[in-house]
């Protein structure tokens, strides 16, 4: 009982001293712990079960401790604090300063070139961002065909006197048929409306349109604009023109005299209203 109490206080007291320095110092360089680890464990007489321990842990996982240490020392913190980098927002936030949206599509090219001490494989990448503005009221131009039409009264006519039977000496005012119901002109309108930021817009639209230069059409309607640089652009409305018709001192199915009768049946120019429907397109990409 006594040599085994002899023995047990032997493996006690040479277990403090070896936790004694074992203890860290205040500046912990995990490298030189791990050595004074080995170098302690292989200056030490052990028997029995203690020095078997020993043998085993000097030889393989203090030993690979010591070297993962080492590598981590040389290149370990510097790939963590790589890996760290790669997930913190902050290295990858680009600040510019504030610029003015003026146009309905403003598209912004970003090129990311990686740094050449990184420690992964980086690639360069480019994007590129599509800003539409929003709010605030757009003025747009456009030009294109227009389709103007209405009743008789708002196509220009031409008349001629026809015979009346029995009344061999009296003529009768006709109007000639109209050939066209529709009559085209080219022209441009001016839209407006308020921004949205989407690819089909509303506005209301007022505009001009002629056919010969003599003739001058106004507009005013509504439009659907389609797209955002370059709008195709549908109106409809209503069209004010002058039209050609019989002067207010004779009608239509008018009987006169031939003796009275002028050579061609006068005609003025009255102003009057119609619809129309235009295809325009967009004179400007902004």
């Amino acid at each position: 009982m006594d040599a085994l109490n002899t023995e047990v206080s032997a493996y006690n007291t040479l277990l403090t001293n070896l936790l004694q320095k074992l203890k860290p110092s205040p500046r912990f360089n995990p490298n030189e712990e791990a050595k004074k680890v080995i170098a302690t464990l292989k200056e030490t007489n052990l028997s029995g079960d203690l020095s078997d321990l020993k043998q085993k842990y000097a030889s393989n996982d203090f030993a690979k401790f010591a070297s993962n240490v080492e590598a981590f020392r040389t290149t370990g913190k510097k790939d963590f604090f790589a890996t760290y980098n790669y997930f913190t927002v902050s290295n990858w936030t680009y600040y510019v300063d504030p610029k003015t949206i003026e146009d309905d599509l403003t598209i912004f090219s970003v090129n990311i070139t990686p740094k050449s001490d990184v420690a992964c494989t980086p690639f360069t990448r480019s994007y590129e961002l599509r800003v539409k503005a929003k709010s605030g009221i757009k003025l747009d131009f456009s030009t294109g065909l227009f389709a103007n039409f209405g009743g008789s009264k708002f196509i220009d006519q031409s008349y001629q006197y026809d015979s009346v039977p029995g009344q061999p000496d009296r003529y009768k005012i006709v109007r000639n048929k109209a050939k066209n119901s529709v009559f085209p002109s080219i022209g441009a309108l001016m839209h407006i409306y308020k921004r949205s930021g989407n690819d089909v817009n509303l506005a209301g639209v007022f505009g001009v349109s002629t056919r010969d230069l003599d003739k001058i059409n106004y507009h005013l309607g509504g439009s659907l604009i389609f797209g955002t640089t370059r709008r195709v652009i549908l109106s409809v409305g209503a069209t004010w023109t002058k039209t050609t018709l019989i002067n207010d001192n004779y009608s239509e199915g008018q009987v006169v005299a031939k003796a009275d009768a002028p050579t061609t049946i006068p005609t003025d120019t009255f102003n009057r209203f119609g619809g129309f429907v235009a295809f325009t397109y967009n004179l400007s990409a902004k």
